[in-house]
């Protein structure tokens, strides 16, 4: 099968990586020097310290012809890829993004069979071609607002790379917001891995603050639950550095407004005040703002 993957970063790099091996890819780049890189050598893919070396095409130009296209830009890089999907006939899209804000720019897109999903791989981007996994996760992906499983989606799902099909969007990108929303922002802020913010007390502290007043706000059901599952994923995840404080690292944009952002605005409109949260967001602008400014320097 010929897929599309619209995102040169590490997700777009780890997918093009494992879907090529039973698959014909085209990687979507920014760049035409990230493209020609990726077609002269391949992507390298560092597991346990050894370099394994994908082969698979790499492109700069938006021509996005595959029947699936499997987009992987970050929420504030999403308008341009929009429009030019706006503009083709049908196809099978499926939204990897975090946070939750990207949602309300898919209804310009008709003609399309829309799939959102969340990622729990764990992957960093060492170069234009070469990624360092962290730990392989799973896929859950789901219609938008609704409809059936996707064959072509299904088709992608192996043992090692798999694929979870759900029936409701909602609580597949609400419950991986929450869980987002509790950990990028903290570790951005405090300049730590995701396991200190369970090992440090005081640092746990400000994690179940933000917690309790994300919660509220997402409509979700039994909070013990969530609760405890934060907890699980910064035990499981205690080494890895958080995309937001890779993006810090490497004066990038961050997330933050489609993930604390977004739930900033919701609760607005609910008439629900989160000042830790509100606090988080504005910290993490400010070393945005800091961070891109010395990387200028």
């Amino acid at each position: 099968m010929e897929a599309g993957i619209i995102g040169g970063g590490a997700m777009g790099l780890l997918y093009a990586a494992f879907l090529s091996r039973r698959h014909k890819i085209t990687l979507y780049t920014n760049t035409e020097e990230q493209a020609a890189e990726i077609n002269e050598k391949g992507a390298a893919l560092l597991k346990e310290g050894v370099p394994g070396i994908h082969r698979f095409q790499a492109s700069a130009q938006r021509e996005y012809k595959e029947e699936l296209l499997i987009i992987t830009v970050k929420q504030f890089q999403l308008e341009p890829v929009l429009s030019v999907l706006a503009s083709l006939r049908g196809r099978t899209l499926l939204f990897l993004q975090n946070g939750m804000s990207h949602v309300n720019a898919l209804d310009q897109l008709t003609g399309h069979s829309i799939y959102t999903g969340t990622v729990s791989h764990g992957v960093s981007r060492e170069s234009l071609r070469e990624i360092r996994l962290n730990g392989i996760g799973q896929t859950v992906y789901a219609p938008f607002p609704e409809g059936m499983n996707s064959r072509l989606i299904q088709m992608l799902d192996s043992g090692d790379f798999p694929f979870v099909f759900q029936n409701d969007w909602y609580p597949v990108l609400a419950q991986k917001l929450l869980v987002n929303a509790c950990i990028n922002p903290l570790t951005g802020l405090l300049n730590v891995k995701n396991g200190e913010l369970v090992e440090n007390p005081r640092y746990f502290t400000m994690l179940k603050q933000v917690f309790e007043e994300v919660f509220p706000v997402l409509d979700l059901e039994d909070e013990h639950a969530h609760w405890k599952k934060v907890q699980e994923i910064c035990s499981n995840t205690a080494l890895n550095t958080s995309s937001m404080l890779q993006d810090l690292h490497n004066g990038r944009n961050t997330e933050i407004d489609s993930m604390t952002g977004y739930l900033l605005g919701q609760a607005d409109e609910k008439g629900m005040y989160l000042p830790v949260t509100a606090f988080l967001y504005e910290a993490i602008k400010g070393l945005e703002r800091d961070c891109r400014r010395r990387g200028k320097a």
